[in-house]
């Protein structure tokens, strides 16, 4: 699809005294009462720009919402000392950097500066992440209960089964970071959780155990979970159906609190 017209903004912020920036796009034809999502892959220019990564963001822009993206450790602006990718994490932690609260930390002040710029129509913030970003997604929504919704594709729910974690796999910042870990947090909150039958990069077996987890720890609201046909992290799942059901689920969630407050205003 075509991406919508939109005015592109972008914010610098610090965290622990370090700089960041992060970009919002705002449609045009933006309804009265936008949400603000946030995507995250592995840097704002991919999420917003290519498009294997993109479909969810354009969807939202067209449907008049605003959004959101940030670079993750280790890619876009942020590729330091420690390298590009997903390894320049497994180097930062193993040199002691607690970078998974890195990340949790920044998605809680993007949301700060976006909940301040009247981005998010009562504080609608929902999220969505692939790979990493739904990783990062997780964590973000764990500790900020300001996040309504999330919908992950594909994402790392155990860092210890990537391949560039095996030498610090025994490292309390891995080891703590597990989804598992984070389902105290997570339960009887709006999740989607999207996966292949198989995935060799992230393990869909571990994906579907921290799923049946979240299941049984959740009392009110059940998470949800979307199977594609086919490997995720390889050539067979078709990942846009995955992403039409993320888009699908979050607008559900979206439109049950809009709903909730007409007349009230």
């Amino acid at each position: 699809m075509n991406t919508p017209e939109f005015t592109e903004k972008i914010y610098d912020f610090k965290v622990d005294g370090k700089k960041y920036t992060f970009g919002v796009r705002i449609p045009e034809n933006r309804i009265d009462r936008p949400a603000l999502l946030i995507a995250l892959a592995t840097d704002r220019t991919t999420v917003f720009n290519h498009p294997d990564y993109k479909t969810i963001p354009d969807i939202f822009l067209s449907a008049g919402h605003n959004v959101a993206s940030f670079d993750l450790p280790g890619h876009g602006e942020l590729i330091d000392c420690y390298g590009e990718g997903i390894i320049n994490w497994a180097k930062a932690i193993s040199d002691g950097i607690d970078i998974i609260g890195r990340i949790r930390n920044i998605g809680s002040k993007v949301i700060d500066i976006c909940l301040q710029e009247n981005l998010a129509w009562k504080q609608t913030v929902v999220l969505t992440g692939i790979s990493r970003g739904g990783f990062s997604a997780l964590h973000i929504m764990a500790y900020d209960r300001r996040v309504y919704a999330a919908a992950i594709h594909a994402p790392v729910i155990d860092l210890r089964v990537i391949n560039e974690f095996q030498t610090i796999s025994q490292d309390k910042f891995v080891i703590s970071s597990s989804g598992t870990e984070l389902i105290p947090l997570l339960a009887d909150r709006f999740l989607l959780v999207s996966m292949g039958e198989e995935d060799p990069r992230v393990d869909a077996k571990i994906c579907f155990e921290f799923f049946a987890r979240l299941c049984a720890s959740s009392k009110i609201v059940r998470p949800e979970l979307f199977v594609l046909q086919g490997q995720t992290h390889g050539p067979t799942a078709y990942s846009h159906a995955a992403y039409i059901a993320c888009v699908s689920y979050l607008f559900d969630k979206i439109a049950l609190r809009l709903n909730e407050k007409i007349g009230q205003d």
